[in-house]
């Protein structure tokens, strides 16, 4: 990827970032699920689509099984991939870097089945998963 192109991604996580905090969309609250809510759902094979918005090589260190790769910088190359069907639960390390994804998804493209992980994997590998490698 081209540095001009990483400061435009960049540029845009920001503001979108910065038109949340502002409450541009009075409207507009982050959904979360937590790691309790997502075991269960998966334990009920319920459909949904896991993308894990780390760099691929934290996504290849340890991730949740069934997790596609989708790093915050080449969403918009991505944003195919991203199902429109059924619920997607994206997750970072610890839930915070997962905003700018989610804000991109919901208030830039309009799609309405976005959830994030609450605690990202740090969380989940804390109450569900210990074995998890996280680092």
């Amino acid at each position: 990827m081209t540095k001009k192109k990483e400061e435009c991604f960049a540029l845009l996580f920001f503001i979108l970032n910065i038109a949340y905090l502002c409450n541009c969309d009075r409207n507009s609250k982050m959904k979360y699920i937590t790691t309790f809510e997502l075991n269960e759902k998966l334990d009920k094979h319920e459909a949904l689509q896991l993308i894990d918005t780390r760099e691929t090589e934290k996504f290849a260190e340890c991730h949740l099984p069934g997790a596609i790769n989708m790093p915050q910088i080449d969403l918009p190359d991505l944003v195919h991939l991203v199902s429109k069907d059924e619920q997607v639960i994206i997750y970072c390390m610890y839930g915070v870097k997962s905003q700018a994804p989610y804000l991109y998804l919901t208030e830039k493209l309009k799609y309405k089945n976005i959830t994030i992980l609450e605690g990202g994997i740090y969380q989940w590998a804390t109450d569900i998963d210990p074995t998890l490698p996280i680092a």
